[in-house]
């Protein structure tokens, strides 16, 4: 309904605006295991490298399950 008399490269750039606000804009994913605390089971995660963090996000629900800033992690 705000868009109504908006002209289609307004419309488009709120657009892009609005994404790039998207906390998983420009990531990019991996499929990796990780090993379930106390259990000799694997459980699939998604890791996402992004601008500021390295994050770890579930397979099934795309849910950010930490994140850690890239000026916190060290060199291994």
């Amino acid at each position: 309904a705000k868009m109504i008399n908006t002209t289609t490269i307004n419309a488009k750039y709120k657009y892009v605006s609005t994404v790039r606000q998207l906390p998983t804009f420009g990531i990019t994913l991996w499929t990796v295991r990780e090993k379930v605390p106390k259990k000799r089971k694997l459980q699939e995660v998604l890791l996402g490298l992004t601008r500021e963090a390295v994050v770890r996000i579930d397979v099934e629900t795309r849910v950010i399950l930490s994140s850690f800033p890239i000026k916190h992690v060290r060199r291994w």
